[in-house]
């Protein structure tokens, strides 16, 4: 059995606009992603990564729908 490895992704809270939850300062250095919901922090946080959450279901790549019939 070989070792795998494990990719970290925080998801800093919608309710954080201006500043990091003190959890999020912490793991910032450490997880291998690091997201935010408000672009304003991407300005702080460099190495954040911004999620729109109101388009997150616009994107359908990679999702098959099988509801029509064929």
């Amino acid at each position: 059995m070989g070792l795998k490895w494990i990719k970290l992704i925080y998801v800093e809270s919608f309710a954080r606009v201006k500043t990091l939850s003190l959890t999020g300062k912490l793991l910032y250095r450490f997880v291998d992603r690091f997201l935010v919901q408000w672009i304003y922090l991407i300005e702080k946080y460099p190495r954040a990564e911004y999620i729109d959450i109101y388009r997150l279901n616009d994107d359908k790549s990679g999702i098959s729908d099988h509801s029509a019939s064929t």
